[in-house]
């Protein structure tokens, strides 16, 4: 069942929504990093809804999303080992 068509949502809209929710999914980083709720996690909710829009599946953007998250705890990781 293609809920798109039965809402007539175009490919656009249903892009910007889905990247609307994956922000606000994340919105626990609004008291403990700004910078990341306002400008990192935007930015990924869209490369991630431009993977399901261009691939017309959920998985590849579910591997970027497991992938971009290893290399920011990796990159966190090793700033506070160096800021130690």
């Amino acid at each position: 069942m293609d809920v798109s068509k039965d809402l007539k949502w175009g490919d656009t809209r249903i892009f910007l929504f889905t990247s609307f929710l994956f922000w606000i999914s994340h919105i626990n980083y609004l008291l403990d990093n700004p910078f990341n709720f306002w400008i990192f996690i935007p930015a990924v909710s869209l490369l991630l809804g431009y993977i399901v829009l261009r691939s017309k599946s959920i998985t590849p953007s579910i591997l970027a999303h497991v992938f971009i998250n290893l290399l920011y705890g990796l990159f966190s990781l090793s700033l506070q080992i160096y800021l130690v």
